[in-house]
């Protein structure tokens, strides 16, 4: 039984459809079926519970090279249905996933949980590009707090007068104006330590 990157060609059967490189929803079912059925295989391969690997218990070119020609379908088609259904070749693809040589490579690999369907380009929905006016208004949207309430304002405003009313009513039973008043306090220093201080009173 062969598992090589090159007896696998479902994989681009499906990559290139999920991609929108082409689009082929036939092509793209033979490719699933086809990439289903030869998972099936190497979970069968990895069944009697003595691998861990492709071969015995050591990572090697071999996985490499296999996981990199099932990633792109376990990250958009095999969904977590089909996974559950293949114990041994999802732990094996985890167990490969998270090998150093791997991360550093490929980076984290994200599983799919549903299948991503190849989008027909022809019935595709086109998204119109915002106007200046749009972006405008986006950004003055940016500076609104959503967290603030009209009633909170309206209400912070009428205890805000009804204080202002009370000091004044205050002010007015004592017979005097009350006037606000700031104490500004300026601290003269010297410009070094041999400045004459009282040369500079003078």
């Amino acid at each position: 039984m062969h598992f090589a990157a090159d007896n696998w060609p479902s994989k681009l059967m499906i990559m290139r459809n999920v991609l929108g490189v082409a689009y082929n929803q036939d092509v793209y079912n033979a490719g699933v079926k086809e990439m289903k059925e030869r998972v099936k295989q190497l979970n069968s391969h990895l069944a009697d519970g003595t691998k861990m690997f492709m071969v015995g218990n050591r990572f090697t070119l071999a996985d490499i090279a296999l996981f990199t020609s099932v990633m792109g379908p376990f990250s958009t088609t095999l969904d977590a249905g089909f996974r559950k259904a293949m114990p041994h070749v999802a732990a094996w693809f985890e167990r490969v996933a998270n090998q150093s040589a791997v991360l550093n490579t490929c980076g984290v690999t994200r599983l799919c949980e549903k299948p991503i369907k190849p989008v027909d380009p022809a019935n595709a929905v086109a998204v119109a590009l915002p106007t200046k006016v749009e972006e405008k208004k986006a950004e003055d949207d940016d500076d609104f707090d959503p967290f603030a309430s009209e009633e909170e304002d309206e209400e912070a405003e009428k205890a805000k007068q009804a204080r202002m009313k009370e000091i004044a009513k205050t002010a007015k039973s004592y017979g005097k104006t009350v006037i606000a008043k700031s104490i500004i306090v300026w601290e003269v220093k010297p410009w070094g330590e041999e400045t004459d201080l009282k040369e500079l009173a003078d």
